[in-house]
């Protein structure tokens, strides 16, 4: 199984898109939480979603669509790349 190569706290997302059931969707949502003091059950309240949906974001078990990562963005008042950020892996030798 192939793992992400993720920094404490950030998380990688994965996925059944066209990156062979992984794709490197990183996430600082837990850190921008904290900041403005919300819990989950009220930052899903804040973007339209349920509480479990905030926590598989965080863990890495979800990908939010793109309407709910701009709104998440815009709780926090800056650019979505500051909250997910994709970043492509060098391609393994085989």
């Amino acid at each position: 199984m192939r793992k992400c190569a993720a920094k404490k706290a950030v998380r990688c997302v994965k996925s059944t898109s066209g990156y062979g059931g992984f794709m490197p969707l990183y996430n600082h949502l837990k850190e921008y939480r904290a900041k403005i003091n919300v819990n989950q059950h009220e930052m899903g309240q804040l973007v339209g979603v349920s509480r479990q949906t905030i926590s598989q974001i965080e863990r890495g078990d979800y990908s939010p669509s793109v309407t709910l990562a701009l709104k998440i963005a815009k709780v926090f008042e800056v650019p979505v790349e500051a909250i997910f950020t994709y970043e492509e892996e060098p391609e393994e030798e085989k």
